[in-house]
């Protein structure tokens, strides 16, 4: 299998179970979480509430997915996208956290998520979001981070 890892930065909303990233994966191969981590950019009003859980339905409107980068360079590209940003609607999550946190509120506090042991499982067309469970108040700040993943 292929390990590949993506990055994202982005403004934080100010609604709860907010989406900031989903690892969507194809209709053929599925992902299995090797490590997530999530970070404080600009600060923002609340210290934040990070989780991860599953997408219920996928955003409408994608624009932006980050780039993967091999761990390899003899293995081929990634098949999942890790997406960013969405025009219309962001993806939105169903259940509980696999994971979850609350972050101390400073630029460059953060949590890194290990799954290294047995991998978190993405099935195939399936997605894994990153949340904020908490609004962000005044200033929504800015949230960055990190996905590897193997497929």
């Amino acid at each position: 299998m292929a390990l590949y890892s993506a990055t994202f930065s982005i403004a934080g909303v100010n609604a709860t179970d907010q989406v900031l990233f989903n690892l969507k994966t194809a209709a053929t191969d599925r992902a299995i979480i090797r490590e997530v981590g999530i970070f404080i950019e600009v600060a923002p009003t609340n210290a934040p509430q990070y989780a991860l859980k599953r997408m219920n339905a996928d955003g409408t409107g994608g624009t932006t997915n980050a780039t993967a980068a091999l761990h390899d360079t003899a293995d081929g590209a990634a098949a999942s996208l890790l997406g960013t940003a969405w025009v219309t609607l962001r993806p939105t999550v169903t259940g509980g956290p696999f994971r979850r946190t609350m972050v101390p509120l400073a630029i460059g506090n953060g949590v890194v998520f290990d799954f290294t042991n047995r991998g978190l499982i993405v099935p195939v067309s399936a997605g894994l979001c990153g949340v904020i469970l908490n609004a962000s108040g005044a200033t929504v700040g800015t949230h960055g981070g990190y996905v590897t993943w193997e497929e």
